[in-house]
């Protein structure tokens, strides 16, 4: 069998928060209905991203972007060619994440994750590289529902041709939530990073008041199928800094990062 061949594009890594609890069932019919809801949602993300209405993705953005989901972890990546117009794989690319950030979130399912570049290799459910590595311990430290630029990645679209007003429409930097683990001796810090404006969508078509329905919507979305959330949790945490992070972006101008002013005069 001959060996395929080592890529060089853009990979994300997603993991799905509180997936262990919803997936620690015990009784056949418990057992029976998460597995009608993973089969039913989860394993078919990729055909719903692709055809959802909401979302709109144009079929091109899609193309060439390749699917992998194992369990709770969901490996997406684009390959390009280096004397092809690479802005436009970036932008496709970060469309199709903030899609399916965006749809798992509606189906009660918050994603955390990372996106980054450079050389990969991915065969079945098998997969090397530097960037799936450091998307997986990257995201994986993040303390929240949300996607983060990886500083690789970064470096690259500051070398390539690229708008500030075009990046601004999909990306926003902001001090990300991070959890240290080995690093820092677990300490809690933030990281100033490029992250998805995932929900952004959403909030240009929402109603005035949806500054005052994000809490309610992120409590939910997390508490979805049966999920419980202790008081004393990090999940607790976790749903805070989300809300932290979408009224942030509600703040922000449709096409840009500058603050807007009122929705109102009554605001």
């Amino acid at each position: 069998m001959q060996m395929n061949k080592v890529k060089f594009g853009i990979v994300a890594f997603f993991d799905i928060l509180g997936f262990s609890q919803f997936a620690a069932v015990e009784t056949d019919r418990e057992i029976t209905e998460a597995a009608e809801k993973l089969r039913g949602i989860i394993l078919e993300i990729p055909e719903k991203v692709a055809k959802s209405e909401t979302i709109r993705i144009p079929s091109h953005y899609l193309s060439g972007i390749e699917w992998r989901i194992i369990s709770d972890s969901i490996l997406l990546s684009k390959e390009f060619a280096a004397d092809e117009y690479e802005w436009f794989h970036w932008l496709a690319f970060f469309r199709v994440c903030t899609g399916l950030m965006n749809l798992t979130f509606d189906y009660g399912f918050p994603l955390r994750g990372a996106i980054s570049t450079g050389a990969f290799y991915i065969e079945e459910h098998s997969f090397v590289g530097k960037p799936i590595i450091d998307c997986h311990e990257l995201s994986s430290c993040t303390q929240w529902a949300g996607c983060v630029v990886a500083p690789a990645a970064e470096e690259r679209l500051q070398r390539i041709y690229l708008k500030q007003r075009t990046m601004e429409q999909v990306c926003v930097r902001y001090d990300v939530p991070m959890h240290g683990k080995e690093r820092i001796e677990r300490a809690d810090y933030t990281k100033s990073l490029f992250t998805l404006k995932w929900f952004h969508d959403d909030l240009s078509r929402a109603p005035a008041d949806i500054a005052l329905r994000i809490p309610n919507v992120v409590w939910e979305k997390f508490k979805a199928h049966k999920k419980e959330i202790p008081d004393s949790s990090n999940v607790m945490l976790k749903v805070g800094n989300t809300i932290k992070f979408l009224e942030y972006v509600n703040s922000l101008y449709y096409n840009s990062n500058e603050k807007r002013g009122p929705l109102n005069p009554n605001d």
